[in-house]
Formats: C-alpha cells, sequence, structure tokens
C-alpha cells in the first residue's frame, strides 16, 4: 500500500443519533488535534455530522465494517472505497487529491463508480466538475481487477449497520433503525 493512503493521523468519525452534533463537538474537544489522546497514540479524531457530511448519497447503504482484533469485537463502519474516493475528490485539497491519485492507481475503487457517486454529492458544480476531470485523469492503466476489500478479523458475530441512525430523517424523526 502506498504512503499516500496511510499518512494521514485524522480519522473523521460520524457518530449515529447525534441530531445536536453534541457527540462529534465532544469527540473534538477529548479527542481532537493537540489533545492528550492525539499526544499518546499519534492519531485524532475529528467528529463530523450530517449536517457538515459532503458524501455521496447512499453512502449509509454501501459502508463496509472495520473490526482489527486490537478493537475486541468493536466494529467500525467505514465509507465504500467508491464513496471515500468521491468524496475525497469533491473535497478536493491537496491531501485529498493525492488520496484520490494513490487509491485509483492501487484499484481500490473504481473509477467509474466513483464517477457515478460524484455527481450525487451536496457541492458547487464547479467542483464537481474538477472532482469527475481529477478522477478521469487518474484511471489505472491497462486491465485488472479492483483490489479486494480487506478481511476482517476479531469479529464473531454477524455485522448488521443501522443505516436509519444516519440519514436525516432518523435523526429529525427517531425512526426505528434499518438493517442493512
Amino acid at each position: 500500500m502506498t504512503k499516500a493512503l496511510l499518512m494521514s493521523t485524522e480519522v473523521d468519525l460520524l457518530p449515529p443519533d447525534d441530531p445536536t452534533e453534541e457527540k462529534a463537538i465532544t469527540l473534538d474537544g477529548n479527542q481532537g488535534e493537540l489533545s492528550q489522546f492525539h499526544q499518546t497514540h499519534g492519531f485524532y479524531i475529528d467528529g463530523a455530522s450530517v449536517n457538515t457530511s459532503r458524501s455521496p448519497v447512499g453512502w449509509q447503504q454501501r459502508v463496509v465494517p472495520f473490526a482489527p482484533a486490537a478493537a475486541e469485537g468493536a466494529v467500525g463502519w467505514c465509507l465504500s472505497p467508491a464513496d471515500l474516493v468521491a468524496t475525497k475528490a469533491v473535497a478536493g485539497r491537496t491531501k485529498d487529491r493525492r488520496f484520490v491519485t494513490a487509491a485509483l492507481r492501487q484499484r481500490l475503487a473504481d473509477p467509474d463508480d466513483v464517477l457515478t457517486l460524484i455527481p450525487t454529492i451536496d457541492a458547487s458544480p464547479d467542483r464537481l466538475a474538477a472532482a469527475a476531470d481529477l478522477v478521469g485523469t487518474e484511471r489505472p492503466d491497462g486491465p485488472g481487477a479492483m483490489a479486494p476489500l480487506p478481511v476482517i478479523d476479531g469479529v464473531n458475530r454477524p455485522l448488521k449497520f443501522e443505516a436509519a441512525s444516519f440519514t436525516e430523517r432518523a435523526l429529525s424523526e427517531q425512526a426505528p433503525p434499518n438493517d442493512v
């Protein structure tokens, strides 16, 4: 795996059932940049919100589990590779463009899938066009399969994601969770 995919010390975390963003703010304060947590562990948490996140429509139905053995059975739900690459392409910061380039060259996401997702992100037409241009110019050379998702270890139970806890409707109406 290329260094460009591993260099971030920031972990964006979107807590479920957080309509007032209190959980996200608490994460920023307790485990955020320059906190004792950051100094101790070498990374920090950036609390996110469904109100501020700029991800493709329907990302909740495409999340993938992350459960390393060291997590002792805890499961983190991550954006699918295509959703992550589309989100980073639209963000368009230098570090995001480097990530997109590396992810596509390593075949972690299919460029066609990413190009389908980009127009569903709430962003300006200029940002969407720039993102599509970036993805279009960073297609891997030659044929080849996309890289497989990593094997999940340390989990001894069926994994279910409650997508409804991350939707605006569920946050505003407190709808019962939908298992996906």
